[in-house]
């Protein structure tokens, strides 16, 4: 049998229960386990960035060249943009019509 995750941390168990006692006996008895679930961010290829934009590759590497916006993350070559990242740039792009 594999190892499993432990639904309250990233440890790897051995065994289902000890998965599920890491969850158990809080620091103290008021204090609940705050990382029950985490959450992670959704990484997108620039491809798939640029369609959400509606704007084209070659826009995005120039933006990447000239160290603007939305936040980019680099993996060994690889590069990747959150999608909270491309939100929160397109949310500050709005331009007020009078």
């Amino acid at each position: 049998m594999g190892a499993l995750l432990g639904p309250c941390s990233t440890r790897m168990w051995e065994r289902p229960e000890d998965a599920i006692r890491s969850c158990e006996n809080p620091r103290s008895k008021g204090e609940q386990m705050v990382n029950e679930f985490q959450v992670f961010e959704v990484y997108v290829k620039e491809k798939e960035a640029a369609r959400e934009l509606g704007m084209s590759v070659d826009w995005l590497r120039k933006r990447r060249r000239l160290k603007l916006p939305p936040e980019f993350h680099k993996f060994g070559v690889a590069v990747r943009y959150t999608r909270s990242g491309l939100n929160r740039f397109a949310s500050g792009q709005k331009q007020e019509v009078r």
